[in-house]
């Protein structure tokens, strides 16, 4: 550093002291430009290959360390001026010069950077302002003579009024004003930064932590698979979901935690690096948010599914029952009977039992449609323990009630063949207004897809009973033309 070497008259003092604050004020206003060196420099080493990582590592700390002994030597220019001062120059040039300095290190901590919010950043504020200290720590001896030699002056001057004892008076109780004014605020940015790293080196460790445990119980989450359709395998995945919980759980404290320490970060950091900090706590709030209410889905889709699991095999082992026993009956009812009064004992039979058994197709249409919801998004291991029982229900349902058409169309021949086409015709005629009945009877249904799908079951039943007895009518209209034409 081109700089001469401290003058023995007070004037070529100035001018150096004037050059090296100059300087000084140079240095701190490139600081921004170490800023981003180091920071583009962080950045680039977790892009580049190693062997450039050194390289560029070795530019990085080159420069901060020119940038920090540069600071430093001016510091000790201006420290070794300022006491070049002190030894040739008058008593009022020395209270002057310490004014100046005084002043200038005060407008160094009134405007010193904002507090950040990052360890790193803060250390290197912890180190300009302990710069700061050491300088007044130089700096009290030549303050305590100055003060001290003022006081003498005072005390021994025989006219207190005289003017020039006043100016002195005036700049020494200013000299100790400042002196004290910035002690104050050095020790309390001094404490404020301590304060902050405390701070901030606790927010950032416990904010990657609790974003690291959040993003494992998400993928916990979008693991899962989708609900099964078997309440012993429902359970089994609420019992994986239980251990989730117990994830969440033992995460909320140090979330909880985590954005308490950054609101009080926020506290203690300047406007500029609030936003960057409350970017960090949303983030934090959105994806806790998102977890509780992953889970919270997930708990109800689980319920939603035992609820459904549950009722359709109740439903299952019902109609189960319900086949059992009507094909045990059905098996029951003997061969057809070979005279009238027997026949028209069986017709009245299967009437009966047909009734008893048409209401059963709502059930069973109910059942399809719950197997079709259950199995629309499960695996196929899982759909088959749901399809497996059903076809075998669907079978037995489909042959029970073939049978009975088939019985009913043995029936109606054994009456034609034992000469009783009117009671065979009586019999067609009844069912059919019974039939009309219960069309009639229908009503026009709106918006519930349930009542709407019970309706549709009624309906198929009356189709279905509607087409078994076409073959009914086909054989009464060949015998009563058979009658006629004899």
């Amino acid at each position: 550093m081109n700089v001469m070497n401290p003058g023995m008259r007070p004037d070529q003092i100035a001018k150096q002291q004037e050059l090296v604050r100059s300087l000084m004020q140079s240095v701190q206003d490139h600081k921004s430009v170490i800023d981003r060196l180091n920071k583009t420099g962080g950045a680039l080493l977790r892009l580049i290959v190693e062997d450039d990582a050194y390289r560029v590592q070795d530019i990085i700390e080159t420069d901060n360390q020119r940038y920090n002994a540069l600071k430093a030597d001016l510091r000790e220019r201006m420290q070794a001026l300022e006491d070049a001062m002190h030894e040739c120059s008058q008593f009022t040039d020395k209270l002057d010069g310490m004014l100046n300095s005084l002043e200038n290190t005060k407008d160094q901590l009134v405007n010193a950077e904002p507090i950040s919010g990052h360890p790193e950043k803060i250390k290197e504020q912890i180190d300009d302002n302990n710069a700061i200290i050491d300088d007044l720590a130089k700096k009290e001896a030549a303050y305590d003579s100055v003060r001290k030699a003022a006081d003498e002056i005072i005390q021994k001057a025989p006219n207190k009024n005289d003017p020039a004892i006043k100016d002195i008076k005036k700049k020494l109780d200013k000299l100790t004003g400042l002196w004290n004014e910035i002690q104050g605020l050095a020790k309390r940015r001094g404490d404020s930064l301590e304060d902050a790293l405390a701070l901030a080196e606790k927010f950032w460790d416990e904010l990657s932590q609790v974003m690291s445990n959040l993003k494992e119980l998400q993928h916990q989450l979008d693991s899962q698979d989708p609900p099964a359709v078997e309440p012993r395998a429902i359970e089994a995945q609420k019992a994986e979901l239980k251990e989730i919980k117990r994830g969440i759980d033992q995460t909320k404290p140090g979330y909880n935690r985590c954005k308490q320490t950054g609101n009080n970060l926020l506290k203690a950091v300047g406007d500029a690096e609030k936003p960057e900090l409350k970017r960090h706590i949303e983030d934090l709030d959105s994806a806790w948010d998102n977890i509780t209410s992953m889970y919270a889905r997930r708990e109800k889709n689980l319920l939603d599914a035992m609820e459904k699991a549950m009722e359709f095999h109740d439903m299952l082992q019902s109609l189960l029952e319900f086949l059992a026993r009507s094909e045990k009956t059905f098996n029951g009812m003997g061969d057809i009977g070979s005279d009238i009064a027997t026949v028209k004992r069986q017709i009245d039979e299967l009437r009966v039992f047909k009734d008893e058994v048409d209401p059963w197709m709502v059930k069973v249409e109910a059942l399809n449609r719950q197997a079709d919801d259950l199995t629309e998004n499960t695996s196929p291991d899982q759909a088959r323990a749901i399809k497996e029982p059903l076809a075998d229900v669907n079978r037995r349902w489909n042959e029970l009630n073939k049978n009975i058409v088939v019985r009913q169309k043995e029936l109606e021949h054994a009456l034609l063949k034992l000469g009783q086409f009117q009671h065979a015709l009586n019999e067609l005629l009844v069912w059919i207004e019974r039939t009309d009945k219960t069309l009639d009877s229908l009503k026009p249904v709106y918006g519930d897809p349930q009542v709407i799908e019970v309706e549709l079951a009624k309906l198929k039943v009356i189709i279905n009973d509607i087409q078994a007895h076409q073959s009914s009518v086909d054989t009464l209209n060949d015998a009563g033309r058979q009658i006629i034409e004899s």
